[in-house]
């Protein structure tokens, strides 16, 4: 009866440890913030600016990506993505990416080895942009949630 215990107990143990197991976190994440727009900046402006994306207003749009370095390219299955104008905000954009599967619209997927890019389309210059990655693998397991935020 004590070895029926206790294999049940090591069994219940290993299968919480398999649950509680995550999928590795994305590295490197940087949001990217290119104008729709092409900007003509005179050489002499630009020699005195310290960060060219101070030159746009509010009503300018932005085409916004994340680029991120995958540490592990095996396990991951879905890309959770949240783009908001505040920590933990999505009222920009909410989106599952499968991984390697273009995901149509404005939106874009790229994956070179274990760098990726997802483009999440054109937007309003708000200053600042927060972002939320959690990546997901094929039995439901997720990784961490890495956020960042844009640096204008």
């Amino acid at each position: 009866m004590k070895k029926i215990v206790s294999t049940i107990v090591l069994g219940i143990a290993l299968t919480v440890g398999l649950q509680a197991q995550t999928v590795p976190s994305p590295s490197e994440v940087t949001i990217n913030l290119e104008p729709v727009n092409e900007m003509v900046i005179p050489d002499e402006v630009l020699d005195t600016l310290t960060d060219p994306m101070n030159l746009l207003s509010p009503t300018d749009q932005l085409n916004l990506s994340v680029s991120m370095l995958l540490a592990d390219t095996n396990t991951v299955a879905k890309i959770h993505v949240k783009l908001g104008t505040s920590l933990g905000g999505n009222n920009l954009l909410e989106n599952t990416y499968t991984y390697d599967v273009a995901p149509g619209g404005n939106l874009t997927y790229f994956r070179e080895g274990v760098m990726m890019n997802l483009g999440m389309g054109a937007h309003l210059n708000s200053g600042v942009f927060y972002c939320e990655i959690k990546l997901e693998d094929s039995t439901g397991n997720f990784s961490e949630i890495i956020t960042t935020q844009s640096n204008q």
